[in-house]
């Protein structure tokens, strides 16, 4: 198995958990500590390749009882090839494997990957129903994973999440960063680890990446943050450099596992990504609270208001963190949105997903009430029968029948439309499963 992910998102801590947890001894090697072993894994001699790893673990390995962990994989990229000869030639031991900006690494490696013969799965900070475990409050979770489209929902637990929820938009997920808020929840020190992590992604980027773009990408790293949402146009971000520079940094995050594209796509049809226009697409960062130190954010985590909520594109950040729920940890999941643009002006639904043959889109609103023109053009173009608001509203499920302006002339759009509140994003899946 390979387990990717940005760094600092938990994957060494898993392994180890997942270790203990199946009773078997863990050998594990940071790769990092052995840039050398790199020449050894090129020789897909596993005789040779045992010897050195059980010289560097200095003790031998039981591969009846054992489980390897190769950490940080990207520092020595032939260890990736030679799993082929793992799974062949040793095939009682597990080997998982983990790392970051295992792209970058690759880049300068022409040998091919063991297809078939080696799993991915992918990890992502704590979404917020892992953050209310944290914080020991399994009730609340379990009010949400078990509440039901159309019954009601009490205001007190509106309240109670709303806040937790707040204090989520500051923190984030980073594992690092919450397991020190709860045990001093009134400290402010993890805003330094917020910025030790920020501060990590920028120098990693020295590692792998050739020097000559190194201080365009790093500029790029810190610029787009600020225009998380927005359709992504290069003079924007380094108005001295070409578009496709531009780009090219913006994959390297996006592979980095640092940024989460939104393309754009008509949404005639499914699939959504058959219909996607590569050059126009917006951006969401890794994690809302490492987003929020990027672009200044500084406010306390025992505010009562909800002005945060309003604050640029927060709200979008936190759905596009937790559609991931539409696919598996096999994936990576890709997100959509839609965007029409015209002299008279422009029209833009924040997400479309896929459930089957059907288009759902996916408004967003920070507060409690907003026009929802965009999505009733969308709705009346493409005959959607259902589609989704996420805002501070308590959930309810309203028939709208409206008739609709669009440039092709007006339309009717009748539609079930889903009221849900923010903290219902991670649920989204399974609540539209019975409708």
């Amino acid at each position: 198995m390979v387990l990717r992910g940005a760094r600092q998102v938990g994957k060494s801590t898993a392994v180890r958990m997942f270790a203990e947890s199946q009773k078997r001894t863990l050998y594990e090697i940071n790769l990092e500590r052995y840039p050398s072993l790199d020449k050894t894994f090129a020789t897909l001699d596993l005789g040779v390749i045992r010897s050195e790893l059980e010289g560097a673990l200095k003790k031998g390995i039981d591969d009846q009882a054992g489980l390897l962990f190769l950490d940080e994989v990207q520092a020595t990229p032939h260890a990736l090839a030679a799993l082929r000869y793992f799974h062949e030639e040793w095939p009682q031991l597990p080997v998982i494997a983990a790392g970051s900006l295992l792209e970058f690494a690759l880049s300068d490696h022409s040998f091919s990957m063991p297809v078939g013969r080696i799993q991915y799965m992918f990890m992502q900070p704590l979404t917020f129903a892992e953050f209310l475990l944290a914080k020991g409050e399994p009730w609340l979770l379990e009010q949400i994973q078990t509440y039901e489209l159309g019954k009601p929902w009490p205001l007190s637990l509106h309240e109670q999440l709303k806040k937790l929820l707040r204090t989520y938009f500051l923190l984030g997920g980073m594992p690092e960063v919450v397991a020190y808020h709860c045990k001093h929840p009134r400290g402010g020190d993890w805003v330094g680890l917020q910025d030790n992590i920020v501060g990590t992604y920028r120098d990693d980027f020295a590692k792998y990446e050739k020097k000559s773009q190194i201080p365009l990408l790093q500029s790029v790293y810190d610029r787009l943050p600020r225009e998380i949402g927005h359709k992504i146009k290069a003079s924007n971000i380094a108005p001295d450099k070409r578009a496709a520079q531009v780009r090219t940094c913006i994959q390297h995050l996006v592979q980095a596992r640092l940024v989460r594209p939104a393309l754009h796509t008509s949404g005639d049809g499914v699939p959504l990504s058959a219909q996607v226009d590569d050059k126009v697409f917006k951006s969401y960062w890794l994690d809302i609270g490492l987003l929020n130190r990027m672009v200044g954010m500084d406010l306390p985590l025992t505010g009562t208001d909800e002005s945060l909520f309003f604050k640029g594109k927060l709200a979008e950040q936190f759905v596009a963190q937790h559609l991931t729920d539409f696919a598996s940890a096999k994936d990576h999941q890709t997100l959509y949105y839609w965007l029409r643009e015209g002299k008279t002006g422009n029209a833009e639904v924040d997400f479309l997903v896929q459930k089957g043959t059907e288009i759902l889109p996916i408004e967003v609103k920070s507060g409690k009430s907003g026009a929802l023109k965009s999505l009733l053009q969308f709705v009346a173009l493409r005959g959607c029968r259902r589609a989704v608001k996420f805002s501070l509203d308590l959930p309810a499920i309203e028939r709208a029948n409206h008739e609709v302006p669009t440039p092709e002339g007006a339309r009717r759009a009748e539609f079930q439309l889903y009221h849900l509140p923010l903290y219902f994003a991670g649920e989204l899946n399974r609540l539209l499963r019975g409708q």
